[in-house]
């Protein structure tokens, strides 16, 4: 009878031990989970702007407004300069965007020229 009490005890003692080592791995394991997790949230952040539009300003087709000539700018928009100043005071007001802390907003006259375009 005495032994089977020990036996008991051994095994409730041991139980407990068997537990507290066995809650220990899941927590390790949990929070090894869990860093992974956080790991692949990291990687799949979205990026505000494409790689292609940081050079925007330097290599856009709006930079070519500037750069064609009278009759290549009428070829090129079927409008005189005068006539896209025109339009363009017209709708300014309509399609002007705010900058935010993020990126810049693409400019009145660039959207004017990308939409004729």
């Amino acid at each position: 009878m005495n032994n089977e009490k020990s036996f008991e005890l051994s095994l409730l003692s041991s139980s407990d031990d068997d537990d507290d080592e066995l809650y220990d791995r899941i927590c390790v394991v949990a929070a090894a989970i869990l860093n992974k997790r956080k790991e692949k949230m990291k990687k799949k952040r979205r990026i505000w702007m494409e790689n292609i539009n940081y050079f925007r300003k330097e290599c856009s087709e709006f930079k070519l407004f500037y750069e064609l000539t009278n009759d290549a700018f009428r070829t090129y928009f079927r409008m005189t300069r005068d006539e896209f100043e025109y339009l363009h005071s017209l709708i300014e007001d309509d399609i002007k965007k705010q900058n935010t802390n993020y990126r810049e907003a693409i400019g009145t006259r660039e959207r004017l020229v990308i939409t004729l375009r």
